[in-house]
């Protein structure tokens, strides 16, 4: 009775979590999946001149037949030309307009269908086109619809029953080849064959019912898609994507698997032991294949580095098929060995119970260590899980986690190691095994209560994704982008500073900014040229004459980087009487993430916190393992247990230092450290810069290049372009202060630089 008590508030009060699960993570306005992270013009944006091209960047690849866009006028009038080009990245689509915009109001309207996970959905972003003087233009606005942002109940139910029958038909091979054909060997007969008979025919049977459900399940999911694109009418579209490709990739592995599924007991009838063995484990390994094709398609399949993430999932998804699915075909054992005879019993219940334990506790360290790289790869910090609907959404499954291991670890410490060592025949051993059955099916059933957690889970745009597109958002309102490369070379008798925001495909800004090196002088600057080579041939080369800023700054703003890759941007300098000079510097342009989809794919942490996962994991299995490995020699187990400590402790240490905040001035801008900086400032720079920052501070006059104006430099340079300069100066226009100032103190400066002279800050008038 006290298990009763324990275990059923439980259950109720996980089914209740679970069931609120699309309640919690609704937020006010959600979207998935190739959501808009920014265009070109900007959401918003008021133009002074009418655009020749509108253009989109998406948060995933676009299927291009069923992706596209329009521009509209107030009145919903179509404006562009009709010609929607995507590329070259995939991400990418524009539409051209040939005609001169009226000023007024416009509207474009987009819709997107993501290669990756099949997702659709349609939104818009307003422009303004200004009249000649600068004025707000008068005139109607369109209102566009949006669609595709909530998970829809019919598509949660579907992915549910597909990882549900997924799960069971894995699982239940995986019992027969891991478990049941092991455990068996060890009683004598006729228990073995009687066992080993029963716990094939018990697995077959429900692998043939699970891929009967999956092939309803995948008419289902294939309707689902097309009612998504429009209707019923839209199957050959939907199959004709590469989520179609997917989809005919797992019917084609289902078929197989039954295919394989009927040789098993074709083999046994006949007395060919081996060839049925091989079947099942053909079998096993198609269901994992199946299940590698559903990773495919996951929210992994779409960061950079997709082949380790994807690779996460896919072991996250097998690990839980391994470990729920073979949870059905034990409770179902369980029930066929109460009908058995007492001494078979007694053979049979111990090398189950034991083989089961190890294997699902391997399974469940694999599933909590995918399981937290898969959080690290999608939810870039802890405020994410809270303020995006993905984050939420992922809190609801782990508290549906959390009770599945509580009831899993009664199960292993205590109802399990009571089972092998009470036999069933006295009272309490009765009662033990009957609590052990029920025990089994609790942890079985919470199982599935996970995976449609998981379903909601798999609806939402990831927090990565939605963090992308809420800064992209942010920055298209500021004056001046962020600034995503920055690079200084020394060419000849200057140094070149080269700028490029946001340093992505499209419409970006560029600044050079021309220094002299040692006591020399930057001289009459006649032209400041940049020289675009792109990454590929079928590219073509492009040039761009600058215009002279502020002082030695030059800037220009244009759509000369077209596509990602690694770019080459020449700056060229002529000046009155000296010899020309080049700076070639090289730009690498990815969207995608560094390395592309063998790079680094956590938003948060890095390889060093996979590696600590991966130490961790390695104790862990060393300890599950080695009570059951055959006699060693003495040293062995010691040398075992001094390697399970070390791992653990060295994986700690590593995950720890992976997730702590860096504790260096440079990422802990705080009102102390801005007050400091602000000290600083008074007392070294303000004497040249100015209280105000503007280049005219008392000792301003006597020095032969004017102090920056930091009000025009500081939006332009990253940080670290600011250390530099302060720790070891610029040529002769500026000393170095290393020596008098700490790394701390110059970036408790340089904080308090951006807080008044940055993007945000509020400029001083004038």
């Amino acid at each position: 009775m006290t298990i009763r008590r324990a275990l059923t508030p439980l259950l109720l009060a996980t089914v209740a979590l679970t069931v609120l699960a699309g309640w919690l993570a609704v937020p006010g306005e959600a979207s998935a999946h190739a959501i808009l992270l920014r265009a070109d013009p900007a959401v918003n944006g008021e133009l002074q001149a009418s655009p020749d091209i509108v253009t989109a960047f998406f948060s995933e690849p676009l299927d291009e037949r069923l992706s596209g866009m329009e521009v509209v006028d107030g009145t919903g009038e179509r404006v562009d030309n009709g010609q929607v080009t995507f590329g070259p990245e995939p991400e990418r689509m524009a539409v051209a307009i040939d005609e001169t915009l009226d000023p007024g109001f416009y509207t474009v309207v987009w819709k997107t269908l993501s290669s990756i996970d099949g997702h659709l959905l349609k939104g818009s972003f307003p422009f303004t086109a200004l009249n000649e003087d600068g004025t707000q233009p008068s005139g109607p606005r369109f209102a566009a619809s949006s669609a595709g942002g909530q998970p829809e109940p019919l598509n949660v139910s579907v992915k549910w029953a597909l990882l549900v029958f997924a799960t069971l038909l894995t699982g239940s091979l995986a019992f027969v080849a891991l478990v049941s054909n092991r455990a068996s060997s060890e009683a004598g007969e006729p228990a073995r064959s009687e066992a080993r008979s029963a716990s094939r025919r018990r697995a077959l049977r429900t692998a043939w019912i699970a891929a009967g459900a999956l092939v309803l399940v995948a008419g289902g999911e294939l309707l689902v898609q097309a009612e998504q694109l429009g209707g019923f009418q839209y199957v050959d579209e939907a199959l004709d994507t590469r989520w179609g490709e997917r989809w005919i990739q797992r019917q084609l592995v289902l078929l197989g698997i039954g295919g394989l599924l009927l040789m098993i007991p074709s083999f046994d009838r006949v007395g060919r032991q081996a060839m049925a063995g091989a079947a099942l484990w053909g079998s096993l390994a198609a269901g994992a294949g199946y299940l590698l094709l559903i990773a495919l398609v996951s929210h992994e399949a779409a960061v950079g580095g997709s082949f380790w993430a994807v690779g996460g999932d896919f072991l996250h998804l097998l690990a839980t098929a391994v470990w729920v699915g073979m949870l059905l075909q034990l409770a179902l054992f369980l029930l066929w060995l109460r009908r058995q005879p007492p001494q078979a019993r007694e053979e049979l219940m111990t090398p189950h119970l034991e083989i089961f334990s190890a294997i699902a506790a391997t399974s469940v360290i694999v599933l909590l260590a995918t399981g937290t790289i898969n959080a690290l790869v999608q939810v870039p910090s802890v405020a994410a899980l809270f303020d995006t609907a993905y984050g939420r959404a992922l809190l609801v499954k782990l508290g549906v986690v959390v009770a599945v291991l509580i009831v899993a670890g009664a199960n292993a410490l205590y109802l399990r190691e009571r089972a092998i060592e009470e036999p069933d025949t006295t009272e309490y051993g009765a009662r033990i095994h009957h609590w052990l059955r029920r025990a089994v099916w609790a942890e079985a059933a919470l199982g599935v209560v996970v995976m449609f957690a998981a379903a909601i889970l798999f609806q939402y745009p990831t927090s990565r994704q939605a963090e992308d597109a809420a800064q992209a958002a942010e920055e298209a309102e500021k004056t001046q982008a962020v600034v995503g490369y920055e690079e200084t070379q020394p060419a000849g008798d200057l140094l070149i500073n080269l700028t490029i925001s946001p340093s992505a495909p499209g419409n970006n800004s560029f600044r050079v900014f021309l220094f002299p090196q040692g006591d020399g002088e930057i001289g009459d600057v006649l032209r400041v040229r940049l020289r675009f080579l792109p990454p590929s041939a079928d590219l073509a080369p492009s040039e761009l004459e600058m215009e002279p800023a502020e002082l030695t700054a030059y800037g220009a703003i244009g759509p000369f980087i077209t596509a990602e890759g690694n770019w080459t941007v020449g700056v060229d300098v002529r000046r009155a009487g000296l010899e020309d000079i080049t700076a070639d510097f090289p730009v690498l342009i990815n969207l995608s993430g560094a390395g592309g989809q063998f790079g680094q794919p956590l938003a948060a942490g890095g390889w060093l916190t996979v590696g600590a996962i991966g130490l961790i994991v390695l104790a862990l299995l060393i300890g599950v393992w080695s009570p059951s490995l055959p006699e060693l020699p003495a040293p062995a187990p010691r040398f075992l247990r001094v390697s399970t400590a070390a791992f653990t402790v060295i994986g700690f240490g590593f995950l720890a230092i992976s997730i702590l905040p860096d504790t260096t001035a440079e990422r802990t801008a705080n009102p102390a450290s801005i007050a400091a900086g602000r000290v600083l400032y008074t007392s070294n720079c303000q004497q040249c810069h100015g209280p105000d920052g503007r280049g005219d501070g008392p000792l301003a006059d006597g020095l032969d290049v004017p102090p920056a104006d930091f009000r025009v430099h500081i939006p332009f340079h990253q940080d670290s372009f600011f250390f530099n300069v302060t720790q070891n100066g610029l040529g002769s226009i500026m000393p170095g202060f290393g020596s008098q100032l700490t790394e701390d103190e110059t970036w408790n400066l340089i904080h308090f630089l951006q807080s008044e002279f940055g993007i945000d800050a509020e400029q001083p008038g004038g």
